[in-house]
């Protein structure tokens, strides 16, 4: 993959998170984002003696890939 295509595919996701933002119909609530917080949260999701959290994804293998990358 050249640096060119990566750049292109970067200002892409970029311009569509910015484009939707800008036309989201329903401004977000305190209580929305507080529901979020319990529904959406990754606390214990690896037991409660974690302290890694999501690091726990990035494994010899996908540290491989990405240097590859």
């Amino acid at each position: 993959m050249t640096a060119s295509f990566r750049k292109a595919i970067l200002t892409c996701a970029v311009l569509g998170i910015c484009s939707a933002a800008e036309t989201n119909p329903r401004p977000v609530t305190k209580e929305q984002v507080a529901k979020w917080m319990t529904e959406i949260s990754n606390w214990g999701r690896w037991g409660k003696d974690d302290q890694r959290g999501t690091l726990n994804l990035i494994t010899p293998a996908k540290r491989k890939q990405a240097w590859r990358w």
